[in-house]
């Protein structure tokens, strides 16, 4: 149990059966949850070996997520009280990150699928998180391309993207970005025949 002074949570990579036999869906299937950065005492700390060089109480045990063992593919993480733990939950190739619960103190970050949670003490909860399988996408704002495609060569997509899916965005350059492009371009003394 932790006292007031530490915080923690846990998470599976494997759905769980229950004693009746149902299947316990809370877990990280389709992805891998890592350490991002810890921030305790006005300092910023990148990974686990930094933390523990500072002498603080810390632990993160990552899980096997190639689930070898069911009783492997678990991780677990402990904290002291305030500490401000910032993870990143990064989807297996061909899969998107929709959801993730946990405790309340998980506050969503800019970048997609990055979290941070402040440690209470006393807090030991569970962290769940759904990926669903997504195609790659193709996305047109601009007036004159209505669609797109993204081909990948190879015949397996896991040779060239290791996480997520593809997407290819297609917009019109802002007049900030074209302003620049042809004030370098005099500057530079050459023509832009097209962009």
């Amino acid at each position: 149990t932790f006292n007031d002074m530490m915080g923690g949570f846990g998470w599976n990579y494997l759905p769980e059966e229950t004693q009746s036999g149902d299947t316990r869906e809370d877990c990280i299937a389709h992805g891998t949850l890592t350490f991002v950065k810890g921030e305790y005492n006005g300092e910023t700390y990148n990974s686990v070996a930094e933390w523990n060089a500072a002498g603080y109480i810390f632990d993160w045990q990552d899980g096997d997520k190639n689930y070898t063992d069911k009783r492997d593919a678990w991780g677990s993480a402990a904290f002291p009280k305030g500490a401000k733990i910032t993870m990143e939950l990064i989807p297996d190739a061909g899969y998107q990150l929709v959801s993730l619960y946990g405790d309340d103190n998980l506050v969503a970050e800019e970048e997609p699928g990055v979290y941070t949670i402040t440690m209470a003490g006393g807090m030991n909860s569970h962290l769940m998180a759904k990926f669903e399988e997504t195609d790659n996408e193709a996305k047109s704002t601009h007036g004159d391309v209505s669609t797109g495609s993204i081909d990948i060569m190879e015949n397996n997509i896991e040779d060239l993207v290791d996480n997520g899916t593809i997407r290819l965005n297609i917009k019109e350059a802002s007049n900030p970005v074209v302003d620049e492009f042809e004030a370098k371009a005099q500057e530079e003394e050459v023509e832009i025949q097209t962009y």
